[in-house]
């Protein structure tokens, strides 16, 4: 049955299959959605725009969705490479996106996205990191931790 699709409609019943255990499959529904957007797959399955079609899927955000796309566009223009990709996780890959698209990309970033976490990673692309004041602390009343690090701030009502 599958011979008679057309490749749009191919693209679209593989993208839902692979939607269905996104996590397992993030780097080839990226692909999918990226070959749809590519070659305007989603307008020959009716329908009005890309978000559109995004949001159709139903299994993560628009905006998430999306960023799969770019991590696709930049492997597709060899910017990452797969294996960098899964090696860092999706988390750090994303975060890599705005670095990638301006060019910054470099292989030292590469290698704080695939060696460390992601708070390093932003550290390294020069996102301001807020520590947690240790002067603060929260005692919780049910079980008498000490949470370190927040402060209970009560609410005047007028």
């Amino acid at each position: 049955m599958n011979d008679l699709l057309s490749p749009a409609e191919k693209n679209e019943v593989e993208t839902r299959n692979c939607c269905a255990d996104i996590k397992a499959n993030f780097l080839q529904v990226g692909r999918l959605l990226y070959a749809s957007f590519i070659n305007a797959y989603w307008s020959v399955c009716g329908h009005a725009s890309f978000s559109e079609y995004l949001e159709s899927l139903g299994v993560a955000s628009r905006s998430w969705l999306s960023r799969l796309v770019q991590l696709s566009a930049c492997i597709d223009t060899q910017i990452l490479t797969e294996a960098d990709v899964i090696e860092m996780g999706v988390t750090n890959a994303v975060l890599l996106l705005p670095a990638a698209k301006s060019g910054n990309l470099d292989g030292d970033l590469i290698e704080v996205a695939k060696s460390g976490s992601s708070r390093e990673l932003r550290e390294a692309l020069g996102h301001k990191q807020i520590e947690n004041d240790r002067d603060f602390y929260v005692d919780c009343p049910h079980c008498g931790f000490n949470i370190v690090g927040v402060k209970y701030v009560r609410k005047e009502t007028k």
